[in-house]
């Protein structure tokens, strides 16, 4: 018996399959709530913590410096061995990362228990579809990956305005603490509950005769396609990853002149739309066998929608929100990038396609953040700066020119988009290559 099998009665394509899935995907939506919880009370973590304000984003983008390099283990992993227990032990992870989070008293502690949630986060979304891909239809893929995505903007959700207005009340520790024991009892669930897989899948899709973990991700590095729909991923990306999960709270409270809570509350729109336009664009990019088309209009006008955000002072809280549900609705097709990195590969690698793409998408979020808190604080005079936290000074046009990196790489992502195949049902099957 091969690891990560049993032998089975169980099928796919029974009611069954959508559970297990549910179940997964419940840890998703709980990776997704602690990856945005920070922007909600940064302010308050910036105030309990004495140190500089580049430092402290610093430490909590160790979540992404950690998650995305761990993408490519963990495709290579869920490939091999399937979910169930790597997903039970990322969620007691989280759980524990998000204790020590919560007890922070300097950086470093801030840094450990952010990279411990990192680890864990990046077991989930590769581990949901996989669920899925075991167990559902194949005919089904972006519709999958699609509502898997929707039920991630639910943790998104309630880690933003909900969490501000509790962190309010009872301060960021519980918030944070409370989030750290929910990991952890939802790691036994998924240890009890998922299935492992099942013998007839490894007897249908399993490893190449002679492969070995590194032929499989040499074979998926060195695929041309998979690196461009990453790069084209993180882009279109950007404003739930770097907007959403760090700076948008602050840039809208500055720039309206309103409460955390309620920037909080227009920050969520991004992943409410999401929520709603997730599963639509997974199920006509299915519907119709289109991949590139959609992403093309996805990216052209999520992005004039993420530029008009850079005039927030000037269109006010109305236009504020007709940009934030003009950006969040085209950039859901970034679900399909997925979609792509697993058409250009081979059945048995694709979740290790699907983790790398997911890999360089985070790996230039923690970049891109780290790049607008160093533009700020380039942005602020010297004198305003010293003996002064950087959020607390920075005025709503210096906060203006840091954000203008983000519609700048929206017009990249559309040239990089010029020259990606279509992997759509229409299209002739596409295969991993190194040409």
């Amino acid at each position: 018996m091969k690891p990560g099998r049993i032998a089975t009665n169980l099928q796919r394509g029974r009611w069954y399959g959508w559970v297990f899935w549910s179940l997964a995907s419940c840890f998703y939506l709980y990776e997704f709530f602690i990856r945005v919880t920070p922007d909600a009370v940064l302010p308050q973590v910036s105030s309990a913590i004495s140190i500089p304000d580049t430092d402290l984003v610093t430490a909590l983008s160790a979540y992404l410096w950690v998650y995305a390099p761990m993408q490519l283990v963990v495709g290579l992993l869920i490939d091999r061995f399937g979910s169930r227990f790597p997903l039970a032990v990322a969620s007691i992870a989280c759980g524990i990362g998000s204790l020590l989070f919560a007890s922070a008293t300097s950086g470093v502690d801030l840094g450990m228990g952010r990279g411990l949630q990192g680890f864990g986060s990046a077991f989930a979304f590769v581990g949901a579809i996989y669920v899925a891909t075991v167990w559902c239809s194949p005919k089904r893929l972006a519709l999958i990956i699609g509502l898997t995505t929707s039920v991630g903007m639910i943790g998104a959700i309630a880690g933003q305005a909900p969490v501000a207005a509790i962190a309010d009340e009872f301060g960021w520790q519980t918030v944070v603490r409370w989030g750290g024991l929910i990991g952890i009892g939802l790691g036994v669930v998924l240890l009890v509950f998922i299935p492992s897989r099942p013998a007839w899948f490894h007897d249908r899709v399993g490893p190449e005769p002679h492969s070995s973990v590194l032929k499989d991700l040499w074979k998926v590095g060195l695929n041309w396609k998979v690196w461009l729909v990453g790069c084209i991923s993180a882009i279109v990306y950007l404003p739930q990853s770097v907007f959403a999960a760090m700076w948008g709270t602050t840039y809208l409270e500055r720039s309206l002149g309103s409460s955390v809570t309620q920037a909080a509350l227009l920050v969520s729109i991004l992943p409410f739309t999401w929520l709603i336009a997730c599963p639509i664009v997974g199920w006509l990019s299915d519907r119709l066998g289109l991949r590139k088309r959609l992403l093309l209009i996805g990216c052209l006008m999520g992005g004039l929608g993420m530029g008009g955000l850079a005039f927030a002072a000037d269109i006010g809280q109305g236009g504020v929100i007709a940009m934030l549900v003009l950006g969040g609705l085209f950039t859901s097709t970034q679900i399909l990038t997925f979609a792509v990195a697993m058409e250009v590969c081979p059945p048995n690698l694709r979740a290790t396609a699907a983790a790398t793409c997911n890999a360089i998408a985070m790996l230039a979020a923690a970049g891109i953040q780290v790049a607008i808190g160093t533009a700020l604080k380039a942005s602020v005079p010297i004198d305003a700066a010293v003996g002064a936290h950087l959020l607390t000074v920075a005025t709503a046009d210096e906060f203006r020119q840091a954000y203008l990196i983000i519609p700048g790489l929206f017009i990249v992502g559309f040239v990089l988009l010029l020259f990606l195949p279509e992997t759509g049902t229409k299209q002739p099957a596409c295969h991993c290559d190194t040409t």
